[in-house]
C-alpha cells in the first residue's frame, strides 16, 4: 500500500511536470487515458504589419481520451436517482471571529420519488448553524447551481 502523503506528493509533482511540458509546447500522453495538448485562438491576416503576437488569443487545454477509454465511455449506463435542490447549508467550521470557514450544503429531493430531506435533524437544531437561502438560481458562474443539476 502506498502512503497517502507519498501519493499526494507524486500527484503534485506530476501535475507540475504536465504544466511545464504543456507550456513548453509539448503534448503529454497518459497511457490508457489520453493526451493533453494546448490549442490557441488566433486571427488571420494577409498584411505583414498586422502580423505578430497580437494575433494570438487565449490558450486552451484539450484532453481527448484514448480509443479504449472513449469506447468504455460509450458503454456507460446512467441511472437517475432524482433531482435535488439546495435548500440550505450546515456550518462545519468557524474561525476565531465566528465567521463560517467551511460549510456543507443541504439538499431536498424534488423529482424522482417522494420528497426527502437530507440532514433533516440538522436543519432545525436550534443553534442557528444552518441557513435557508432564497430559491436560488444560477448566474452562470457557479459550477453547482442552486437550481439542481450540474452546469459543467
Amino acid at each position: 500500500m502506498v502512503p497517502k502523503a507519498s501519493f499526494e506528493g507524486a500527484m503534485v509533482a506530476l501535475s507540475e511536470c504536465v504544466v511545464n511540458y504543456l507550456f513548453n509546447g509539448h503534448s503529454v500522453e497518459f497511457p490508457n487515458l489520453g493526451i493533453f495538448f494546448l490549442t490557441c485562438e488566433s486571427t488571420t491576416t494577409v498584411e505583414t504589419d498586422e502580423a505578430g503576437l497580437k494575433q494570438f488569443g487565449k490558450f486552451k487545454i484539450r484532453f481527448p481520451p484514448c480509443k479504449e477509454l472513449a469506447q468504455e465511455l460509450e458503454r456507460v449506463e446512467c441511472e437517475l436517482d432524482g433531482v435535488y435542490k439546495v435548500i440550505g447549508e450546515r456550518v462545519l467550521e468557524r474561525d476565531g471571529n465566528g465567521t463560517p470557514t467551511r460549510a456543507e450544503k443541504i439538499y431536498s429531493k424534488v423529482k424522482g420519488g417522494e420528497d426527502e430531506l437530507l440532514y433533516e435533524d440538522d436543519l432545525n437544531n436550534g443553534d442557528n448553524s444552518s441557513t435557508i437561502p432564497d430559491d436560488g438560481g444560477s448566474n452562470g458562474t457557479d459550477p453547482n447551481p442552486d437550481d439542481g443539476g450540474f452546469a459543467g
